[in-house]
């Protein structure tokens, strides 16, 4: 068993959510591990807590008035396969490549779904039509900020709050499950539809940028 002496709750601030029998901070004290039960002492078990903050198959959904947030379900890939990577939904995508093959994005799914610093959800209709995609990646739980991203596959529900409210959602809830504080994007300088959006949704422009001869923003926002 490998053991943990010293722990200290200023470098790990997003362990704070965690159920009191694991973790207990007593002012500005440094917390020793060898303090709690025994059974909380190996490394393996502290990792398998921080890594239940993902949510699986299990995860329970998030509904809004107009949307469903659902984990991903591997037996949909190729329904979001399909959907994903059409000419309409890849002219805004940051997709590389951007026609890729069926098993490379199942071998993609997979990778993600075992990442434990992306976070990614499938947005449905009340109705349970998937319809798109809303991601965290590059969570960093010390910086407390991570990217965000949002997907809508079908043009017929752009620009009718489908995607506010999935971003909204997830936003409030990210901030809440891994104690986030800061949240950026990157999108097309010429998107103006999109960053419409995301200025309702409290971001601002902090930077331009081009990437191969493309113009693209970067928009910062706090929770």
């Amino acid at each position: 068993m490998i053991l943990m002496d010293g722990f200290y709750p200023s470098a790990f601030p997003w362990l704070l959510h965690m159920d009191s029998a694991f973790y207990h901070r007593k002012e500005a004290q440094v917390v020793k591990l060898t303090q709690i039960s025994p059974k909380y002492l190996d490394v393996s078990e502290i990792l398998k807590r921080i890594n239940l903050m993902k949510p699986d198959v299990n995860f329970t959904p998030m509904r809004g008035k107009s949307v469903v947030l659902r984990a991903r379900d591997p037996r949909l890939l190729r329904e979001f396969y399909a959907k994903r990577f059409q000419a309409d939904v890849l002219r805004w995508a940051d997709v590389w490549p951007k026609e890729p093959g069926f098993e490379e994005v199942r071998l993609r799914f997979e990778e993600q779904e075992r990442s434990s610093k992306e976070w990614r959800l499938w947005i449905h209709t009340l109705e349970g039509k998937l319809i798109g995609e809303v991601s965290l990646t590059d969570i960093d739980r010390l910086k407390r900020k991570a990217e965000f991203s949002i997907v809508l596959f079908d043009p017929a529900y752009w620009g009718r709050g489908y995607g506010s409210e999935a971003a909204r959602l997830v936003l409030v809830e990210a901030a809440k499950r891994f104690d986030l504080e800061l949240f950026y994007l990157f999108t097309a300088a010429d998107n103006k539809r999109a960053i419409r959006a995301f200025e309702k949704l409290g971001f601002r422009i902090t930077e331009r940028l081009r990437l191969e001869g493309e113009g693209f923003v970067k928009m910062v926002a706090e929770a």
